[in-house]
């Protein structure tokens, strides 16, 4: 009865009734969205190390080897923010400020 698993679960008021596995999953689905243009695909798509947003092949930014949601994230995730602030404090210190 593998094939034509049915799951006995319990109703409201504990009354048990037998259905499905993804009958007691509302509005679930095997669906991922882009963070950038907002098209539904059919299949898990890449996600962005750097925040964690979902994108797709034609909105992905590569770099490294890894797929990114923009450029600031790349950037942010190769070369850090640190740096840059540091290369700006010394600028001011070789001007005299």
């Amino acid at each position: 009865m593998i094939a034509g698993l049915r799951l006995r679960r319990q109703g409201p008021r504990g009354a048990g009734r037998t259905g499905s596995y993804t009958d007691c999953m509302p509005d679930a689905g095997l669906t991922d969205a882009c963070s950038r243009c907002g098209q539904v695909f059919q299949y898990a798509l890449n996600r962005c190390p750097s925040c964690h947003k979902s994108v797709c092949e034609e909105c992905v930014h590569r770099m490294g080897g890894s797929a990114f949601c923009s450029t600031e994230c790349a950037h942010a995730f190769f070369f850090g923010g640190e740096e840059e602030i540091a290369e700006a404090e010394a600028e001011r210190y070789e001007e005299g400020e």
